[in-house]
């Protein structure tokens, strides 16, 4: 695999970051796998991310009008660039299924500070042995970091209504806060996170002990201004209590 210079691999979108919107058009068992928050960040250092139904990493080029991603695991999927524009990208992912992103504003090019980074993503990689608490608890404090970011990211770009709902978390988001969902509602995808049923109760009673200890203080209220900024500071002192 040949891959371009950072240079040249800037000209080649408008922006990295993509988020898959579904079309009305045509659907297919790919619309059970995508959402609205199924992304592609193609970062211009030939880096990318994505999450297609499971997180992935890996190094990305475009040749002859072919995105060509290699994953950290060395499978390579290889998709037809059907158009490119600066607020829509569209691309074959399969021979029945035409894949419409939209172009969302760019994220940081600090990894720490984008949400969309494998540095913010590391707690979507599946366990692959039993943890031990303290790694659960950093799985649990990276996750909430991932929650950090993402809100400054809307905040700093203005984005109104932010996607939270296909997120894999425990968390319960409200339009003016947020708690958690018991047990036997967490999403499968959150699960499928950690090694099995034992781990992941592990996680669910260090973060439940911490909403249960914390009382949360929401800087900011009576206006929707800073929807945003309550979330950061609200996450913020629960990875607090949590370290």
């Amino acid at each position: 695999m040949v891959f371009l210079s950072a240079c040249h691999l800037n000209e080649k979108f408008s922006t990295p970051l993509w988020f898959y919107r579904p079309s009305g058009h045509s659907h297919s068992r790919w619309d059970t796998v995508l959402n609205r928050l199924s992304f592609l960040d193609l970062e211009p250092d030939g880096h990318f991310t994505r999450d297609f139904d499971r997180f992935e990493y890996g190094k990305w080029t475009l040749l002859d009008n072919r995105l060509f991603l290699t994953c950290a695991d060395s499978l390579t999927y290889v998709y037809k660039v059907d158009s490119n524009d600066k607020t829509d990208l569209r691309i074959e992912i399969s021979s029945a299924k035409i894949a419409h992103f939209e172009g969302q504003p760019r994220p940081s090019s600090d990894s720490a500070q984008n949400p969309f980074s494998l540095h913010n993503n590391r707690w979507r990689l599946p366990a692959t042995r039993l943890e031990s608490v303290a790694a659960i608890r950093q799985r649990l404090l990276d996750h909430l970091h991932f929650w950090e970011t993402y809100f400054k990211w809307g905040d700093d770009n203005n984005i109104g209504a932010m996607d939270l709902k296909d997120i894999p978390t425990p968390l319960k988001m409200h339009g003016n806060g947020f708690g958690l969902l018991r047990y036997e509602y967490l999403p499968a995808q959150w699960k499928s996170c950690f090694f099995d049923e034992a781990d992941c109760r592990t996680a669910d009673s260090l973060i439940r002990h911490v909403f249960r200890t914390t009382d949360i203080k929401w800087p900011y209220t009576g206006t929707n201004d800073n929807v945003c900024k309550n979330f950061v500071s609200g996450i913020q002192q629960i990875e607090a209590a949590l370290r």
